[in-house]
């Protein structure tokens, strides 16, 4: 494979010395981004970390939550990673989870409507365009209104925005707007599909098609069933216990596995429901498996006309750090080719 992968990572599964060592570490490997997730937590402070930690290696947040944060602040931040580590940041936006599996747990804790959000995060990126683009704001839309604001100081080099694709409407909203977006969890019909969509959307806007890079959730181990043992119980913290992503393992060919999990998750808990994830929807999505098969199954991912892979390591038992490690170096050779 002749691209450079990428690594999404938790921070709240690692120390800083390991980020310290994580990043150190994709940086010589050639790895192109290292992507922090965002859960309670503000991911920003992490990707300033990892810009300062290394040298060639860009960092960017996937996903921020955008209700967390007015625009004119993401693209404060934006600009101050970007002194600390000039050229080397990414901006990625997205909306959350909208459901959670527990009706108890709020969707989110900081006041803010998150209700229309392709609306939402339409402005949104029209307020940091202007704003990271040096120029005075003085924007007026049907959520968000800014007069007279400057960025002091400016940045210095043009810093990338991605949107996560997660239905139809924010996929055309990042071909439209965005530089990049992400995908995740499609079958390749479906990702195919989706391709199409931004093709023909950024076209229509005259713009550009914006870089399409997919997460694949990944569990490598020498023993094969244990390594897809694994990722099927992680698939289910946070993502399979929500309906959304029930209904994309549907879409995807799948409706009756996963009746089979509503039923066994409502009984039995996810120590029941993940034994209930068939193989040939695991593989549509997923690497799981020895190490050779997993780096030849992502060059066939490769093969559907994505643009950048990102790699979302899950561990066997509970060793994050090392998880990170093995799998930088196992697809290093790959990403300094």
């Amino acid at each position: 494979m002749s691209v450079a992968p990428s690594l999404l990572y938790f921070p709240n599964q690692i120390t800083p010395d390991e980020l310290r060592e994580l990043a150190q570490h994709a940086d010589a490997a050639g790895f192109d981004v290292l992507w922090s997730t965002e859960e309670d937590y503000d991911s920003f402070v992490y990707d300033q970390f990892v810009a300062a930690s290394s040298e060639r290696l860009r960092a960017g947040s996937s996903i921020a939550r955008y209700y967390k944060r007015h625009p004119l602040l993401v693209a404060e931040s934006s600009a101050a990673i970007d002194r600390i580590a000039p050229g080397r940041f990414v901006i990625g936006l997205g909306t959350g989870p909208a459901k959670r599996a527990d009706p108890s747990i709020k969707l989110q804790r900081w006041g803010t409507d998150a209700a229309k959000p392709v609306e939402r995060l339409s402005e949104y990126i029209d307020i940091l365009r202007l704003a990271l683009g040096g120029e005075e704001v003085n924007y007026e839309g049907g959520y968000y209104a800014v007069e007279r604001v400057r960025l002091q100081p400016e940045p210095n080099h043009a810093i990338p925005i991605f949107l996560a694709g997660g239905g139809p409407q924010l996929t055309r909203l990042a071909a439209r707007k965005a530089d990049g977006v992400f995908l995740y969890f499609l079958n390749e019909e479906r990702t195919r599909e989706r391709l199409a969509v931004i093709e023909n959307e950024a076209g229509a806007a005259g713009r550009d098609v914006p870089q399409v890079a997919v997460l694949f959730p990944l569990c490598i181990d020498e023993d094969r069933e244990a390594a897809r043992k694994a990722l099927r119980r992680h698939l289910f913290f946070p993502y399979l216990t929500l309906p959304y992503y029930q209904q994309l393992l549907a879409d995807n060919g799948f409706p009756e596995a996963v009746e089979e999990i509503k039923s066994a998750l409502a009984s039995g808990g996810i120590d029941a429901a993940w034994k209930h994830v068939p193989d040939e929807a695991l593989d549509q999505v997923a690497l799981g498996g020895e190490p050779g098969e997993c780096t030849a199954r992502l060059d066939e991912f490769m093969a559907r006309g994505i643009d950048s892979p990102v790699l979302y390591p899950f561990p066997v038992e509970d060793d994050w750090a090392g998880t990170y490690r093995s799998v930088v170096g196992l697809f290093a050779v790959t990403a300094a080719a």
